[in-house]
């Protein structure tokens, strides 16, 4: 069964929905919204008509999910109108689309989210309280989120969102349903570089939930290094044999003057390196967007061969990911005459391979000789890891630059950190050196404030040295 897209924008994240039931679309409208953040316009959904759908109740349970899995919390404004703060600008857009289509979060409080929610039986809103169980929070090393909600009758769901290959690979057998549809238009909206979330969902027995939530609430009570371990234990026991509901894909706009500033430090002779935790086909597209990729580059693409991947055997794994390095570093220095530029993709799993120290050096060797290095779906600590591995290995001066939490350890692994303030929050802006509003400003920073930063400090050296030679001698002949 085909997906259908919508597509909205808000606060700067424009959003498509894949809703299982229809042809797949994607119809943007370019006049300005009716509903400030929302330009999607499809007949077939709109003005309540997906309630006529083949497959109503996955349709609903979609909404569900969008309005429901989150950490939101609804605020009125001066008009009464309901606006709504969350973690993230993405998860704002999921409540925006879910409210459009009859799904609007309307209370949460510690135990409880209420809704007013389309009933497709009767055609009127309806309100309903959910209470919420449990919060199995959002992490760069999970990649996932999911809440426990019981319903009015007292069925108890688990709503899941998170990463396609984290969800894919906790579906149960009879939940895949949509995963092949799902996946193709998951690979274009990541080709045109829109990140991508996939939704899904199951329901649990009362008995399995009892179990479940004494070790659950026995983890959460532990004091003590072992407390995340035994959380991420108990979410892995209850987060599995889940169905696929649809994916969203969200655009993350490129600020202002971005490819501009990155053309300029290249020129400047600055290597850049992109670390991202997008896919592979995502980050592409963004650095073709902001020019750090560009046409007559050549690109080597370092991932895992199928036979490795398949064997999961560490040792073949790194004779696989040394045989494309030393491949890619002969046609690099093959080539080098011709001053061709080179850039390195690298995806997650063969970057975790990589950075082991038996395969790090020569990863790095082919890394630094690259005019643009981009690597993928990277945890917070890989970011780290990199950063401090590339100035180890090179002995040159470092800068990291970013705008969340999970920048934070490049930032402050690195020479010179740079926090962008913005949506993100400011964990970024409180952990580094320098604190800029855009990315564009790097620049100015960087080619103007660096370089007067250098004669000024060369002019006081002179000084200090004339002074010392100056005082040495007057004691010398006096």
């Amino acid at each position: 069964m085909a997906d259908i897209s919508t597509q909205k924008a808000i606060l700067g994240v424009q959003e498509d929905v894949e809703i299982p039931g229809a042809g797949n679309s994607r119809i943007t409208s370019e006049k300005e919204s009716a509903v400030k953040g929302f330009n999607f316009m499809d007949d077939r959904l709109l003005n309540k008509k997906w309630i006529d759908g083949s497959n109503l109740s996955d349709i609903t349970m979609f909404f569900r999910v969008l309005a429901l899995c989150h950490t939101g919390i609804p605020i009125e404004d001066q008009t009464d109108k309901l606006k709504y703060e969350a973690e993230s600008p993405e998860e704002v857009a999921f409540l925006m689309a879910a409210q459009e289509f009859g799904f609007k979060f309307c209370r949460r409080t510690q135990s409880m989210m209420v809704l007013k929610e389309l009933d497709p039986s009767s055609g009127k809103e309806v309100e309903r309280e959910y209470k919420l169980l449990n919060l199995l929070e959002f992490s760069s090393s999970r990649k996932r989120m999911s809440v426990i909600v019981s319903n009015e009758d007292g069925q108890i769901f688990l709503l899941c969102k998170g990463a396609d290959s984290i969800i894919f690979d906790r579906l149960a057998e009879n939940g895949r349903s949509y995963q092949l549809a799902t996946s193709s238009h998951l690979l274009k909206y990541a080709e045109d570089g829109l990140r991508t979330l996939a939704f899904a969902y199951r329901k649990v027995e009362v008995a399995e939930y009892d179990c479940w939530n004494s070790i659950f609430t026995k983890a959460k009570t532990t004091i003590g290094p072992e407390r995340e371990e035994l959380l991420e234990r108990a979410s892995e026991m209850i987060e599995k044999d889940l169905i696929l509901l649809g994916a969203a894909a969200v655009e993350d706009k490129l600020q202002k003057g971005v490819p501009e500033c990155i053309d300029k430090l290249s020129q400047a002779g600055l290597k850049i390196w992109l670390l991202t935790g997008d896919k592979k086909e995502t980050a592409i597209n963004v650095g073709f967007a902001c020019s750090l990729l560009r046409h007559d580059m050549e690109q080597f693409h370092l991932g895992l061969s199928k036979e490795a991947e398949s064997d999961n055997q560490l040792k073949g794994m790194k004779e696989d990911i040394l045989r494309q390095i030393e491949s890619f570093y002969q046609v690099r220095c093959e080539e080098s005459v011709m001053n061709k530029p080179f850039a390195l993709v690298v995806d997650g799993k063969a970057l975790e391979i990589a950075l082991r120290s038996d395969v790090k050096d020569k990863f790095l060797q082919l890394a630094v000789s690259c005019a643009s290095v981009i690597c993928c779906r990277v945890s917070p600590k890989q970011k780290a890891l990199i950063t401090r591995s590339v100035k180890e290995y090179t002995g040159r001066t470092t800068l990291a630059i970013g705008d969340g939490a999970n920048d934070v350890g490049m930032i402050q692994e690195a020479d010179i950190g740079v926090g962008i303030s913005g949506m993100e929050g400011m964990q970024a802006v409180m952990a580094s050196d320098f604190s800029l509003p855009q990315f564009r400003f790097l620049e100015r920073l960087l080619i103007v404030h660096g370089h007067w930063c250098y004669k000024r400090i060369s002019k006081m050296i002179l000084y200090f040295v004339y002074k010392n030679i100056a005082l040495g001698l007057t004691l010398f002949y006096y």
